[in-house]
């Protein structure tokens, strides 16, 4: 059964820390994966860091590939902030929104461009 976002807030706001971040996978169909191939957790950070570390650890043992991560979501409290990809950036926004910003490590303002 696939969580709502309304549900994941719900269920981070019991959690301990500053964040909260929603990791799971979704099935490539490149490769005939049509459902998650990893369970679902919900889990705290004390910091941006912190975040995408659980994000790229998950990503690590579940042995995902990039088909495979829907992008973690993040935020605090009940505001959703952004998501982490693959490659361990984070980002304003829901996984898909090609005008989201780079967001840096140490705090939630996007990040400088060069």
């Amino acid at each position: 059964m696939k969580l709502t976002l309304n549900l994941i807030v719900q269920a981070a706001l019991r959690l301990p820390g500053r964040f909260w971040v929603y990791l799971s996978s979704v099935g490539n169909p490149d490769y005939n994966q049509y459902a998650p191939i990893s369970d679902p957790v919900l889990k705290s950070a004390e910091s941006l860091r912190e975040v995408r570390d659980l994000c790229l650890a998950y990503i690590e043992d579940c042995n995902l590939g990039g088909g495979n991560w829907p992008g973690g979501i993040f935020g605090s409290g009940r505001l959703v902030l952004g998501h982490v990809s693959y490659n361990g950036r984070l980002w304003e926004g829901l996984p898909g929104d090609c005008t989201a910003r780079g967001l840096t490590l140490d705090d939630a303002r996007p990040a400088r461009q060069p």
